[in-house]
This record gives structure tokens, sequence and C-alpha cells, in this order.
């Protein structure tokens, strides 16, 4: 399309190797221009030039996109084999079964051992996260070159990405009126946490089948409404979950270990940042004997794989919750043991022994957090492989596989601080309030003084990062435990704003960010950055004010504390 031919190795690393934090979404598109006319050609080549030429075709600006020529991609379909829908169809037969026996009175395979039940259930809770996480990180790579096989522009490309936000936030409120709280049925939720899913991914599986068999087809913008919507649907499906499963969650872990399990989901869903591009690249290595093939096709293959994983969640989840509540009762009381409470290093007291009007602006301010922090991290990813590339030259491929290494300090720093915790060599708002003073101080080497080296914005991001993933556990941990139930700041509540929060805010950051990097630079970037931090500081420290006054007031012994299966705290003589 008028497009400088590539070298095979530029055609490979544009191709495949776009990063899969979506380098390419970008604000700036512009129409490609006609090929010149020589005058030596006759009517024939004009008319055939003509007809080969759209009218209007979007391509990006940027070192990602402007020398893509999309004749370059490649038309060959793998279609799926017809041995992977057998097995699908067994799978699915074996969950009716299975089902059928349960609502006979049988208990669940995995549910009969209370301790390996306890231990399956936040394994589960871990699993969703991470494969949330790696289907993302797994479709971005892809997600340029099949926006572009549709005739659709770069920043379309984002909204592909993240259009589910749209039907998701819809569906948390949903779920949240499908559920109460205060009279808690357990099949009924259990029922719900395994027939959503499984319908999301039957829409999953018929939008991959959907994708592969028109990836030749040139009905593009048919084709694209048609998986938008798919997609909506299966968001959706998948979305009714959340809330429920946020106070499934909440009932089966003691506020204790609360921190502990949330620094982990941290990590879990760090790991699926990581996990993802290895997973599209093991794809792309599988199906590239042969010609080069159709971008719509790996897509349909991401889509099919992520599908696979999601189901195994799925069936996990139908092997192991428990069905009664006494069975969740027995399972905690087995595996926690009745314990005293201590306040954490004798310096604050804890979110769930606050009264109830400061318990509540614990809640909102961690609601305000779930915001400020999945928007700086957002923002950071998508924002620090265009700046590898605008600023410092780099190739996509390289600057897609830097950013896992920053994750991986993310994880390593998050698991450090956990264990401190555990041991009490270090209090939760000691953690908490460093982490945000690191993501903000980290900010200040966004900025663009004289000529930085890439090393200052290698090391900044992996700062923000890592501050940025040791501060949400702590924080959602606090909001959990803080959130009271029969009240307008329960469980229920507090996951409905959080969650709502951080999918918009996921959505605007890497829209905010590059759009500041774009027009206004780096430093303009890094001011975003550094003002969003200072913000989050500002809620954290309101935050611990809470907790060190109510210590500062009470300077008598705790009361000891045993916990029941419902968190809820009562103290003993």
């Amino acid at each position: 399309a008028g497009a400088t031919p590539l070298t095979p190795c530029e055609v490979e690393d544009a191709e495949w190797g776009s990063s899969f934090l979506q380098q390419s979404l970008q604000l700036s598109e512009q129409l490609v221009p006609t090929p010149r006319i020589q005058k030596n050609e006759d009517l024939a080549d004009i008319a055939s030039l003509v007809i080969d030429v759209p009218s209007v075709e979007l391509v990006e600006r940027g070192p990602s996109t402007e020398n893509i020529d999309q004749d370059s991609f490649g038309s060959r379909v793998v279609h799926f084999p017809a041995a992977m829908f057998v097995v699908l169809a067994v799978i699915f037969a074996v969950v009716f079964i299975h089902e059928y026996l349960v609502s006979q009175g049988m208990r669940p395979i995995l549910a009969r051992c209370e301790e390996v039940q306890q231990v399956g259930c936040q394994i589960m809770c871990l699993w969703n996260w991470m494969v949330m996480f790696v289907a993302l990180s797994m479709t971005v790579p892809i997600s340029l070159d099949f926006t572009l096989s549709l005739n659709q522009g770069a920043t379309a490309s984002g909204f592909f990405l993240s259009a589910g936000v749209l039907s998701g936030v819809l569906a948390f409120g949903v779920g949240k009126k499908l559920v109460d709280e205060g009279n808690w049925n357990q099949f009924y939720v259990r029922r719900l946490m395994i027939i959503f899913p499984l319908l999301a991914v039957c829409i999953d599986l018929l939008m991959a089948v959907f994708i592969n068999e028109t990836a030749n087809s040139n009905e593009s913008a048919a084709i694209w409404w048609t998986v938008i919507l798919l997609g909506q649907v299966s968001a959706f499906f998948r979305g009714i979950t959340a809330v429920p499963g946020a106070i499934f969650w909440s009932k089966i872990t003691i506020p204790r270990r609360r921190t502990l399990w949330m620094v982990l989901t941290q990590c879990s869903r760090n790991l699926g940042l990581i996990i993802g591009p290895g997973i599209f690249l093991l794809i792309n290595l599988a199906l590239s004997h042969g010609p080069r093939v159709n971008p719509r096709s790996m897509m349909a293959w991401a889509a099919i794989i992520e599908a696979m994983l999601y189901l195994f969640g799925a069936v996990f989840s139908m092997l192991i919750m428990p069905t009664r509540s006494s069975a969740m009762s027995e399972s905690v009381r087995l595996f926690h043991e009745e314990q005293e409470m201590p306040v954490a290093m004798e310096t604050e007291c804890m979110p769930e022994e606050l009264g109830d009007k400061d318990r509540e602006a614990v809640v909102w301010n961690m609601v305000c957090f779930s915001f400020e922090r999945p928007f700086s991290l957002a923002a950071l990813e998508a924002c620090t492989v265009m700046l590898l590339e605008v600023m410092y030259g780099w190739d996509p491929y390289y600057s897609g596989i830097v950013f896992p290494m920053v994750c991986s300090f993310g994880i390593m720093a998050s698991l450090v601080t956990t264990l401190l915790i555990e041991n009490d060599f270090v209090s939760e708002t000691g953690v908490l309030l460093g982490a945000a003073i690191l993501s903000a101080v980290s900010c200040l080497g966004l900025f663009e003084v004289g000529k930085p080296h890439v090393a200052s914005l290698l090391v900044a991001s992996a700062g923000i990062y890592t501050g940025a993933t040791a501060a949400n556990g702590v924080a959602e941990s606090w909001g959990s435990r803080a959130a009271k139930e029969k009240t307008n700041f329960s469980q229920g509540d507090f996951r409905l704003r959080s969650f709502t929060a951080m999918t918009t805010s996921r959505l605007l950051g890497p829209i905010l960010g590059r759009f500041f990097v774009d027009y206004g630079g780096r430093n303009a970037y890094a001011s975003l950055m550094l003002a969003v931090s200072i913000l989050s500081c500002k809620t954290v420290l309101d935050t611990c004010n809470l907790l060190w006054k109510r210590h500062s007031d009470d300077h008598q012994a705790q009361p000891r504390m045993t916990v029941d299966h419902f968190t809820r705290s009562t103290p003993t003589s």
C-alpha cells in the first residue's frame, strides 16, 4: 500500500515482534498516499491500479507501523485439528456428569480433604488472575497485524484489547445483584462460578473458529464487528463471577492472611504478563513451518489457547469448590487454626479493628488507590516500550521482551516484602507507604534532562512497577479487611467499586499515557506519572494515619481475638 518493502528480518520483527504491551497504540493516523501513475502506463494498467488500491487505508505513524506493508502479511490458514474438538467435547461431558452427581449429593472430587480444599481454593483464585493477564499479553503481539488485516487503524487495535471493559463493568454490577452476602448460599454461588465461565469459554471457542474460518474473507467490517460483539459477550459472562468470587475468597481467608494472598495475587498477575508472550512465541514456532501464517489465523490460535486455559480454570473450580458453607468453616479452621491476632509490630491497629466510620474511609481510600495504581501500571506498560523505540531506536522485538524483565523485579520485591511482613520484621503500613514513595521518587527518572541514557528509563520503570506491585497487594488486603457485612461498604460493594476503578484505569492509562508522549514528549508523560504517584502517596498516607491514630488513642492491650469462617473477629477472655 505504498510502504517501503521490508527485509525478511524486518518483516519478522514487525509482524510477530510487536511488543506484548501493544506499542502500536498511538493516536495519530494518516492516509496512505496513492502510488503515482507513470506516464507510459496504458488504460488497462491504470484501471488495474485503481481497483487494487483501497480508497481509504489507515496506517499508523511511528516506528512500529510506518513501514508495515499489509501485502507482506501471510495468507496461509492453519485449521484446527478435529482431535482438539473431540478432547473439548470429552471435557464438557465430564463436567456435566460430575455436576449431575454433585447435585445428587456427591462432594466435589478434590473437596473431600479439608487441607487440600483450602489450599486449592486459593490456587484457583491465583490461577484465574494469572490467566486473565496471560490472555492479555498473549493477544497483544498479534493484535496490531490482526486489526490492520481488517483495514482498521492502530488505535482500533487498542480498542480491541480493552473493549471488554465496556461489558465487564456492567457484569460486575449484575454479579453483585445475583448474590446475597449476608445470606450466603454456597451451592448457588458455586454453580455461578462454574456455569458462567463455561459459557464464556464456549463464546471464546466460537470466536476462535469464526476468525479462523473467515481468515481470507474480504468482508472486513462484518468480521471486525462480529469479533468485537463476541468479545463483549465473553467478557460479560466472565465478569459476572468477579464479585461473587471475591466475596467467596474473603469468606475462606482470615483477615490476618489476606495480605499474604493478595500479594501473591499481584505476583500471579505479573507472572501472567511474563508467561503470555512466551506462549505466543511457542504458537508462532509451532505454526511457522511453511508459508507465513495469516494474522487472523494466528489470532484464532491465540484465542483458542486462551479458551483452553480458562476452561482448565473452570474445571479446577468445579473439582475444588465446596458445596456447603459448613465445609468452608471446617476447612478454614483446620488450615489456619484459631490463632491470636497480633497488633502488627505494635505500631498500628488492623483495618478490621477500626470503628465503622474509619473502616468506611479505609474502603473508599482503597477504591481510589485501585484507580491510581493500575492507571500508572497501564500507562507505564504502554509508554516504556514506545519511548524505547521513539527515543532510543530500539527494535520492537527487543523492546517487547524487556518489559517482562521489569515485571520480574516486581515479583521478587513482592515476595520479599511478604516474607518480611509474615515474620513481623516490617509493618504493613511501612511497606505500603514505602512502596508508594518508591514509585513517586522513581518517576523523577522519567524526566528528560539533557540526553538521558536508556538505563534511566528502565531503572525508573522498574522502580515504579516494583513499588506499585508491592503496594497493590497490601492495599487490596486492607480494603477487604475493612469491609463489613450488612453496610454500604460490604465486601460486595468494595469489590464492585474497586473492580470498576481498576478496569476503567487500565482502559484510560495507555491512551492518556501515549497521548502525552505523542503530543507533549517524555517530560509531559513524566509529569503525568509523577502527579498520579503523588496522589497515590496522599491516599496511602491518609489511610495509614487512620491506623496510627487508632493505635495512639488506645494504649491498652488489644483483646485476644479469634476468627470464624465468615472473617468476623470476636474477642475472647
